[in-house]
């Protein structure tokens, strides 16, 4: 479940074509929500 919200997400915020920079920030944000998670 939280792993289809993840992609749900990222495919929501790719649609806005954000810069390569953004988006690396974006997707290291994202896996630290999901250790977080986890642990």
């Amino acid at each position: 479940m939280v792993i289809i919200r993840f992609f749900e997400i990222k495919n929501f915020e790719m649609q806005f074509g954000h810069t390569v920079l953004k988006r690396n920030f974006d997707k290291n944000q994202y896996f630290i929500f999901i250790f977080k998670i986890y642990k």
